[in-house]
């Protein structure tokens, strides 16, 4: 049987960000600046530092940010997507969260 998911939309959707590339620290950097919460993931935390300054929250782990609205994704390898998502899914929390709505954003195959 199949799942069917709805996503309701609010005024101020929690938001993650798996990757703090050149595009994805720039397009975290606009949400803080309207006002959004933003948790942040990066493979190099030192990367996604600076955006700490600004008001993001830092996480250690991909899962931690499975609580979230909304997880966009940009990474830069096939391989890394399928980590990170795979991530997203073995939280350790209980029962297993996951965000309200995925977005990647990758340029990466879709032969994973």
């Amino acid at each position: 049987m199949a799942r069917t998911m709805t996503y309701v939309a609010k005024d101020r959707p929690r938001i993650g960000r798996l990757g703090a590339g050149r595009m994805s620290f720039q397009l975290a950097g606009r949400l803080l600046d309207a006002g959004h919460d933003v948790a942040v993931y990066n493979r190099t935390r030192a990367k996604a530092e600076p955006l700490a300054e600004r008001g993001a929250a830092i996480v250690d782990r991909p899962d931690q940010l499975a609580h979230q609205d909304v997880v966009f994704v940009m990474v830069s390898a096939s391989a890394d997507l399928e980590v990170v998502t795979t991530g997203l899914r073995r939280s350790t929390h209980s029962p297993v969260p996951r965000p309200g709505l995925l977005v990647d954003s990758s340029t990466v195959s879709t032969q994973i």
